[in-house]
């Protein structure tokens, strides 16, 4: 378990509640995978995973996984961190800032899936949600913009990312939308 988990109480609650959704053998690919990206002083790469082989680590890591829930568990994990650090906020009703982007992640390749040309970008487009109370922010949710698909525009993409945040999860905050060329809209 990397210590960054472990340094804090309700991040290793939530790594807890992902282990229960896993396998033994792809939970240590997860664990593994996870020390990899977290360690600043290690290249990410599957020779460098410790405690797995790296057939293992390339078998589970390209079958998936339990997505879903290890999703559920942290949109749930980041709901109750806004809602701790909103509340120790000193302003009774604090202001919660959704940010919705449109951002590009360029690749080389000419046969990848969903990547295109857009901007003078080569790569993937993704709309990507951010949700912040004061200095606390996440991002609570992406998709990808299909260029098979055409009908759904990015502005498309960034309503259906907003409609997922329920308003019965935020009490009475009052709610901001910021993004790309339509400034602040209140809700």
């Amino acid at each position: 378990m990397n210590k960054a988990i472990e340094a804090v109480p309700d991040a290793l609650q939530l790594y807890r509640d992902i282990e229960r959704e896993f396998t033994p053998t792809a939970w240590r690919t997860w664990d593994a995978a996870l020390g990899s990206f977290l360690d600043p002083e290690r290249a990410t790469l599957l020779k460098n995973m410790t405690g797995i082989s790296k057939s293992t680590a390339s078998r589970h890591l390209n079958a998936g996984g339990p997505l879903q829930p290890c999703q559920r568990h942290r949109w749930r994990w980041q709901v109750e961190q806004l809602r701790k650090y909103a509340h120790q906020i000193r302003r009774s009703h604090p202001w919660m800032v959704i940010r919705v982007d449109l951002t590009s992640v360029e690749k080389t390749g000419q046969k990848l899936p969903y990547v295109r040309t857009d901007n003078k970008v080569h790569g993937l487009h993704l709309v990507v949600m951010h949700v912040s109370i004061g200095k606390l922010s996440f991002p609570m949710g992406c998709e990808i913009y299909d260029p098979a698909h055409p009908e759904v525009t990015p502005i498309t993409l960034a309503l259906r990312l907003i409609k997922r945040l329920h308003p019965y999860q935020w009490g009475g905050w009052d709610q901001a939308i910021r993004g790309d060329g339509f400034g602040i809209l209140q809700r």
